[in-house]
């Protein structure tokens, strides 16, 4: 998903060299060799978090309500209001801060 992917991207260049540059070259051998979903943002905007959310989190949750198409996804995440928003849909979600940095 683009919208994941430019997140990902713009907080990867806040790392400082030589780690960022690792970062970067694994980022791009990633993106390189998988495929990339492309899903209209109108999916995000329509869902009632996208208010208090923003995009890129209504389409995160839009991706883990594609269950019914035969994704099954896991949200890793260490922003606490998208993980709270992932619980109370009933998404599988690992909230990382939570499980592995506090």
């Amino acid at each position: 998903m683009p919208h994941v992917l430019t997140e990902v991207s713009n907080i990867a260049r806040q790392i400082d060299p030589p780690a960022r540059i690792e970062i970067q070259a694994a980022f791009r051998t990633l993106i390189m060799t998988c495929t990339e979903l492309s899903i209209p943002s109108a999916h995000g905007v329509q869902r009632a978090e996208f208010m208090t959310l923003g995009l890129t989190d209504a389409m995160l949750l839009h991706l883990c309500a594609m269950k019914e198409v035969g994704l099954n996804p896991t949200l890793i995440s260490v922003d606490s209001d998208l993980v709270d928003a992932a619980h109370a849909q009933g998404y599988s979600v690992i909230d990382y801060r939570r499980d592995f940095v506090e």
